[in-house]
């Protein structure tokens, strides 16, 4: 009956609100096996499914992610079926899997959101990738989760590839005015918003949208420049910020975006100087005017790209490469 009565409340309060649990009862039923210390446990997050309220009933597991935090590094609880409710029938049997990435080994956060829809990635030394499906819109459990982590990689001291990239910014002073058009200013805000919680963050390199069209000869050429009338590609702007420890990459959910219709979305990519092993380059593969720049650490990649002659490009890839 006591289960039941928690199974019901929990029902009763469900919503689209990533909550911090400090109490058993609030930990999600399906998880209540796990061995979780909340003692000495420094941050426990349930993540909820993303379907509204009017859809779910008293008798499902409502959360698809319990995180936690403790001194060595971070747990991830993940609901069987996760985020496939659409593509998988019949359902997955009832349980969750456990994915550990110890501090030393977590090499970035990156966290987006389109519209309403957010992903929060943990990223891990090994290549692993731990995504976090959210709601886009009470951001308040995504971003204490973001500064907890943030908090360990602001530990970590620059190794050669950090310092050539800190002595690289020095006196750099980017023209942030070329992010005051329509479709840019939501990368400033959010460049404001960061500055705002980390005093130490400074601007380092940035550049505007712009539209870009591909390369081609013969027929697929001519349709793919016939398509570009209709569906024009753009490449969104971006930001370089960091401090002296950890690397701030701002933008949009997508580096590359169709369609005439201004982007709604963000993209926040934080990365530990330390685990950086270095940049490589490449010319993007579709389009001349841009490059793709990928962070590599470990087994971890996280390419993005941007224009060929962006300042960002001389800054990481010109004097912070390394074999």
């Amino acid at each position: 009956m006591r289960a039941q009565q928690v199974h019901t409340d929990e029902w009763a309060r469900f919503g689209p609100w990533i909550d911090p649990v400090k109490t058993m009862d609030e930990v999600p039923p399906l998880y209540r096996d796990h061995p979780l210390d909340l003692m000495h446990a420094r941050l426990v997050l349930k993540v909820p499914r993303d379907i509204e309220h009017r859809d779910a009933t008293p008798d499902m597991d409502l959360y698809d992610h319990l995180v936690v935090i403790d001194e060595l590094g971070v747990t991830v609880l993940t609901r069987n079926g996760a985020g496939e409710e659409r593509r998988r029938m019949p359902a997955p049997p009832r349980g969750y899997r456990t994915d550990r990435v110890d501090f030393d080994d977590l090499v970035a956060v990156h966290d987006s959101v389109n519209l309403l829809h957010g992903l929060v990635t943990l990223r891990a030394r090994d290549g692993r990738a731990i995504s976090m499906r959210h709601s886009g819109s009470p951001r308040g459990g995504v971003g204490r989760l973001i500064d907890a982590l943030r908090e360990e990689l602001e530990l970590r001291e620059p190794g050669p590839w950090g310092q050539t990239l800190l002595d690289a910014t020095v006196g750099a002073a980017p023209d942030l005015g070329v992010l005051s058009k329509r479709g840019d200013i939501g990368i400033a805000a959010a460049l404001r918003d960061l500055r705002a919680e980390h005093r130490d963050v400074t601007a380092w390199a940035c550049h505007g949208h712009r539209r870009v069209r591909p390369a081609g000869d013969g027929l697929s050429g001519m349709w793919e420049r016939a398509r570009q009338v209709l569906s024009p590609v753009t490449l969104q702007g971006g930001v370089l910020a960091g401090d002296r420890r950890v690397i701030e990459l701002l933008g949009r959910h997508e580096w590359l975006t169709r369609g005439s219709v201004p982007t709604l979305s963000s993209s926040r990519l934080t990365v530990p100087m330390a685990s950086i092993d270095g940049v490589d380059v490449e010319p993007h593969h579709e389009y001349p005017d841009a490059v793709v720049l990928t962070l590599r650490a470990g087994d971890a990649r996280m390419p993005f790209a941007v224009p060929v002659h962006a300042p960002m490009v001389a800054l990481l890839a010109g004097g912070a490469t390394s074999g």
